[in-house]
């Protein structure tokens, strides 16, 4: 049946439900609009309160409403959908591998079911929604303007804008880009059913905030999606609103684009005249939508024809001046004034190349140096491949004082999917423009121009629209994020994991190492923590709500009304688009705008029902009524758990302040309670272990020693799927003496996180600690065992995980030198031993067998060759094979370690071949201290059976901290070989 009702007989009186308690709307106003201002209620300490909040407003509101009478909180299919899903996320506090995870996202969504229903509820009226939409766009100008504010310099607040990025009060631009657009698209729904023209002016002030937000956020996901919701909302509107929102977000942008543009130009350049040219451009588009708001009526007699004729000319103008804006570049110029070397840089991409290609690169411009030692800039070449690895072409030098023209030859490699090239000026009192450059593929002779600085594009914008591609690293991270999602979802593919499982668990799975607590992809978050059965209600509760927005659609008579409830599903529609490829709804605060836009839309599509029926589900009236117990129930539960986790959050901070005043009985009493109230959170159990131990220590309480145990097992208890919850039990098990314990549980922690280089690092440093302790208990078997065991584990795992990886794992120099040392105790734990007795103790070890990554190239070695040199090494069972088949010496190069100053050490190294003694030269050097060789260049004389160099030395006062580094030279014209390993370093201890 159709509604029929007229916005010019739109009921003056405010919503009942409003009149009887101004207080609930204002309350709801403050929970609604307030996250969005604290870090967007991403941080437990800002949503937190919101949950409280909602809460106490739900019980509130049911006491007023619904008590003693016949009313019923579940009365839309809507509502039954989102109740259920809620149900859902509440039973995973029983199974979820994280008790904390589920309750957190248990009590989020009572409070979403509770915003949904109020809002429902409370905007009944055609008043009442727009009201509650104008406050929300009025909250969302304020908003912007803070982080704008951040741009111009006139305040600070804290991450609003870093990075030339704007986040405002998100503290994260992409959220902050799908907030803006999605305010846009409300204020422009919001001018398309005023009917005053100076509210519609007002609104165009309001868009040209949102959208140039939009640009300065360079959120590149949104810059797609926008244009794609604008041809949407285009589609859904009825015929004779077409035209208005065609003129009217022409007319905006026609404002917004180029004073957003100018803007930036002036944030690049240090100008100071930012907030005259941003009021000028909200005037501008106020003053714009203002004329097009009193020509509503001509705009709606033109007629379809002429709207095309208008987009084509429109559409060929604004190509045609776009081409003229990239077109239109200009030298590019650095200087460097200061008194040390700053690197500024111009990076462009060329994709237009083919693998294994010759080109050449043509750059001219004029160069200024003041020392022949010096370079004026410097050009360097890329190849990028699909898996965005780059590898250097060439690196040339502007070393003219004056005009330089420098063609540089380029072959593309087999995989080369790119070309990046940097224009640089890095020294001091040096000064480079650069006039032009070019790109020639020598085969067929065609020449392309590369831009160099663009004079009307901003050089960001430049930066981020070239980065738009498949194969860009942060497109190609997210699809992996989306495979391992889906991988983790399929281990709980019914019900899931329970709340946060993607977070607590991605590091047993994940494809290559990373860190993201988000899939950045919300539906596939919501799979992993409630399984299909979550996507399906979830899934279920969208599409019943826009089949009721078609069906509303098709009775409703009145175009404002459907206009009205056009806007809001756009609005919503963007927010919920964007979810599919960024973490937005991670932050509560995008989330709740995102509630109260589908509560709105609710209100006006779904009616009340007394009988609910989902498919051959019916849900009666009586059952329906038994439910409000239940979502009182619920929102009680929410109450208490929100407090609880909130009192958790205060004692912690009282503990700071304690630990601030040197408070040690205070810090213990404050961790006591916060574990008390937050009794899953094992970042509390943490803390308050190590405050039991530090109490054990001062006080000599074997009591804290027990108390410690006990939390400890508590620990383990509710983390048994945090990595990290294994590392502080196997710290705290090593301290009450369980040593084969505690390496158990450290071992479990890498099994559960193989991709991360960190646990690599604790296992070594553990099993190393654990060796060191057997040795001074003079259980020399265990210690032997410990290293052997130890290393076979580490080794095998880190070697089988790099497999693994599609993307190499990063590498830790100190973690290598760690295992390699393990590797010695376990397998040469005699000679060990016999260089012990000489009072020699082993300070380093590495025996040229690490290749973590497979590439045949051993890890912390380095070589390079004088001009005509051609030192080479192979990989073979007992070490490394070294020949140098060039004219020059080439130089086999360690990475740095460290040695103390003014010590006494023994370098040893095994080693044979057949090149002469004049061919093979060894020495240690420091690159920190004066004088840097700290042992003689010593000649090697190799024979062919393996034998053992020893040379003792003493190091200078001034070696520095990890700049130590051995070093063989081979010399050249040599035909001969030389086979090397097991180099060691002991200090000598008396």
């Amino acid at each position: 049946m159709a509604t029929k009702t007229n916005s010019k007989l739109k009921n003056n009186n405010i919503n009942s439900t409003e009149s009887k308690d101004m207080f609930i709307y204002v309350l709801y106003l403050l929970l609604v609009l307030l996250p969005q201002y604290f870090k967007g209620g991403y941080f437990e300490s800002s949503f937190i309160p919101y949950i409280f909040g909602i809460s106490i407003l739900m019980i509130l509101y049911i006491r007023k409403n619904y008590k003693g009478t016949r009313n019923i909180l579940i009365n839309s299919e809507t509502n039954l959908l989102l109740f259920l899903l809620t149900i859902l996320y509440g039973i995973t506090c029983f199974y979820g591998i994280s008790k904390r995870g589920s309750i957190v996202e248990f009590i989020k969504y009572v409070s979403f079911l509770a915003l949904f229903i109020i809002t429902t509820d409370i905007h009944k009226t055609y008043q009442s929604r727009r009201r509650t939409m104008d406050l929300i766009i009025l909250g969302g100008i304020v908003l912007c303007i803070i982080g704008i504010g951040t741009m111009v310099g006139t305040w600070e607040y804290t991450a609003s804008y870093s990075g030339n990025r704007l986040s405002s009060t998100f503290q994260y631009p992409n959220t902050l880009a799908v907030y803006a657009a999605s305010m846009y698209f409300l204020a422009m729904g919001q001018a398309l059913i005023s009917e005053d023209a100076k509210r519609t002016g007002l609104y165009g002030g309001a868009m040209f905030v949102f959208f140039s937000a939009l640009i300065f956020t360079y959120s590149r996901g949104m810059w797609l999606i926008f244009p794609i919701i604008l041809l949407g909302f285009f589609i859904v509107l009825a015929g004779n609103k077409k035209v208005e929102l065609f003129f009217y977000t022409l007319g905006s942008l026609i404002v917004a684009i180029p004073v957003s543009f100018l803007f930036l130009k002036y944030v690049e350049d240090g100008g100071n005249i930012l907030w005259g040219i941003y009021f000028a451009g909200i005037i501008a588009s106020s003053i714009v939508l203002l004329l097009l708001g009193k020509t509503t009526q001509i705009l709606a007699k033109i007629s379809w024809k002429a709207i095309i004729a208008v987009v084509l000319v429109i559409g060929v103008a604004a190509g045609g001046a776009l081409i003229m804006a990239i077109d239109a570049t200009e030298p590019i110029s650095y200087e460097n004034n200061a008194e040390e070397a700053v690197l500024s840089r111009l990076t462009r991409n060329i994709k237009n190349v083919f693998p294994n290609t010759d080109y050449e690169i043509n750059v001219s411009g004029t160069g200024k140096i003041n020392s022949e030692e010096q370079y004026a800039g410097r050009v360097v070449v890329y190849s990028v491949n699909e898996q965005i690895k780059y590898t250097s072409l060439g690196t040339f030098d502007i070393v003219e004082n004056g005009d330089f023209d420098l063609s540089i030859p380029i072959t593309t490699l087999e995989d080369t999917n790119v070309l990046v090239v940097y224009f640089e000026n890095r020294n001091v009192n040096t000064s480079v423009t650069y006039d032009e450059a070019n790109i020639t593929d020598l085969q067929t002779t065609v020449t392309e121009k590369i831009p160099l600085k663009y004079k009307y594009i901003p050089e960001a914008i430049v930066r981020r629209v070239a980065g738009i591609n498949a194969t860009d690293n942060s497109a190609q991270a997210r699809i992996i994020f989306s495979k391992d999602a889906i991988k983790l979802a399929l281990n709980g593919f019914l019900l899931g994991t329970g709340g946060q499982g993607w977070a607590t668990s991605y590091r047993s799975i994940q494809s290559y190492p990373y860190w993201s607590k988000h899939v950045h992809n919300h539906y596939l978050q919501l799979f992993v923590e409630t399984g299909i059965l979550g996507i399906v209600l979830f899934g279920g509760f969208l599409a019943v709500l826009i089949y009721k927005y078609f069906k509303y659609k098709k009775d409703e008579e009145d175009v404002i009304n459907k206009t009205l409830a056009d806007s809001l599903l756009v609005a919503a529609g963007t927010i919920l688009a964007h979810a599919a490829i960024d973490f937005d709804l991670s932050l509560v605060g995008l989330f709740i705008i995102l509630w109260v836009l589908l509560g709105i839309l609710n209100s006006i599509v779904s009616p009340e029902k007394n009988e609910l029926k989902i498919f051959s589900l019916k849900v009666s009236n009586g059952l329906l009524k038994k439910l409000n117990s239940v979502v009182t129930a619920l929102t009680v539960i929410a109450l208490v758990f929100s407090a609880s986790i909130y009192g958790g959050i205060f004692f912690t901070k009282r503990a700071v302040i304690a630990q601030e005043h040197g408070d040690n009985d205070g810090i213990e009493s404050s961790m006591k309670r916060a574990v008390q109230f937050d009794p899953f959170n094992t970042t509390y159990k943490t803390d308050l272990i190590d405050v039991y131990f530090f109490q054990y220590q001062a006080k000599s309480d074997e009591s804290y020693g027990n108390l410690a145990k006990s939390e400890t097992d508590k620990l383990l208890k509710y983390g048994k799927h945090d990595p990290n919850a294994y590392i502080t039990a196997a710290q705290s098990y090593f301290k009450f003496g369980l040593v084969e314990e505690g390496l158990n549980l450290i071992r479990q922690s890498l099994q559960m996180q193989p991709l991360v280089i960190e646990s690599y690092s604790q296992n070594t440093d553990a099993h190393l600690s654990i060796f060191s302790y057997y040795m001074n208990q003079g259980d020399l078997e265990s210690a032997k065992k410990t290293a052997l065991e130890g290393y076979n584990f580490i080794n095998d795992l880190l070697l089988e995980s790099n497999v693994r990886s599609i993307r190499p794992m990063s590498k830790n120099n100190k973690m290598f030198f760690d295992l390699s040392r393990l590797k010695h105790y376990g397998e040469d734990f005699d000679d060990y031993i016999s260089y012990l007795e000489k009072a020699y103790s082993l300070e380093y070890f590495y025996d040229f067998n690490l290749d973590v990554d497979n590439d045949n190239r051993i890890e912390l070695v380095s070589m390079w060759n004088a001009q005509d040199g051609k030192l080479d090494y192979e990989i073979i069972d007992e070490g490394v094979r070294l020949n140098n088949s060039g004219a020059n010496y080439g130089v086999f190069d360690s990475a740095n370690f460290n040695l103390n100053p003014e010590t006494t050490y023994l370098v040893a190294f095994d080693a044979k071949g057949d090149m002469t003694s004049d061919k093979v030269s060894f020495y240690i050097l420091d690159t920190k201290a004066e004088e840097q060789l700290q042992t003689p260049s010593t000649p090697v004389e190799l024979t062919n059976d393996w034998e053992t160099y020893e040379i003792e030395f003493t190091t200078d006062s001034d070696v520095g901290e990890n700049t130590s580094r051995y070093r063989f030279v081979i010399g050249g014209e040599n035909e001969g070989q030389m086979d090397l390993r097991n180099v060691k370093i002991f200090e000598k201890l008396n």
